[in-house]
């Protein structure tokens, strides 16, 4: 049975999420709304979309980060799949749309950076699937990326009671690469 916590940050997170994808909405179609109903300063409005822009950055730069060192777990490639495609989106939409800034230089190369990620991130989780041929041991490895120390003893209690047979020790792994790999607590990791 789940904690009653559980249900709550569920909710409180959930709530957070519209209420930015609301933000996010009127941003794009209410002009005034950033320096009329947010920011009270006809002062510096450049400095303030520029510490926007920064905090953007730094956000894509840490889930960019998890998802080089986390490449197995699927919902944080996810996560970094649909960041690469509003960034994608976002540099085209001002660049064809809002004509506010030119695709040279400084903005081409991080967007065709981002071009080549995503086709490369899409490529290795869903064409190339290179998790069909790593072995087990390594798979159980992958799957305790998500909470160290998850399995560990559940591991240990398996090879215990099985010790003295070799057979059951590689079925219990099989087992439990298949289980806790595919249906994990925590989100799933590739096991296709």
């Amino acid at each position: 049975m789940a904690h009653w916590s559980d249900y709550s940050l569920r909710g409180w997170l959930s709530f957070l999420a519209f209420m930015h994808i609301g933000l996010c909405l009127r941003s794009f179609f209410d002009p005034n709304f950033l320096f009329g109903k947010i920011f009270h300063t006809t002062i510096h409005k450049e400095m303030v979309f520029v510490h926007y822009f920064g905090c953007y950055s730094i956000i894509q730069a840490f889930i960019l980060i998890q998802s080089a060192i986390h490449l197995y777990v699927l919902p944080l490639q996810t996560i970094t799949i649909f960041l690469l495609i509003v960034f994608i989106t976002l540099i085209m939409v001002e660049s064809f749309y809002y004509c506010t800034l030119d695709l040279y230089g400084a903005t081409l190369l991080p967007f065709m950076m981002s071009v080549i990620s995503l086709i490369w991130l899409i490529l290795f989780h869903f064409i190339w699937k290179p998790w069909l041929h790593v072995e087990i041991n390594e798979d159980i490895v992958k799957s305790c990326l998500l909470h160290p120390g998850h399995h560990q003893g559940h591991h240990h209690n398996k090879r215990h009671k099985s010790n003295h047979h070799h057979h059951h020790q590689y079925s219990d792994r099989m087992s439990i690469s298949s289980s806790s790999i595919t249906n994990h607590r925590y989100g799933k990791i590739h096991s296709d």
